[in-house]
């Protein structure tokens, strides 16, 4: 269950105060979305599982960015966006 009433901006700024909670909030509330978008672009399973995966990891030690950004949810899908990049030709090449 997500706490109610916290914006991404108040979450982000509890995550960069090193409290843990407020990043697995961040993580579950978007989890669906991020995973959903990395499907679209690779068209598997393991693969949007993976993409999915290492946005989080990678959004742990960038976070202090999204400070900056319009949404939490619009930085993480720009970083799937480029990191799936990588991995469509792969797919295109399985087709």
């Amino acid at each position: 269950m997500l706490p109610e009433g916290q914006n991404d901006f108040e979450l982000i700024e509890r995550c960069l105060a090193g409290e843990v909670p407020a990043f697995d909030t961040l993580v579950q509330k978007y989890q669906q979305d991020v995973y959903r978008l990395a499907y679209r672009m690779t068209l598997s399973a393991d693969d949007a599982k993976d993409l999915a995966q290492g946005n989080v990891s990678a959004s742990v030690s960038c976070l202090q960015e999204v400070v900056h950004a319009d949404s939490y949810l619009g930085w993480t899908s720009g970083m799937v966006n480029t990191s799936g990049r990588d991995i469509s030709p792969r797919v295109r090449a399985r087709c």
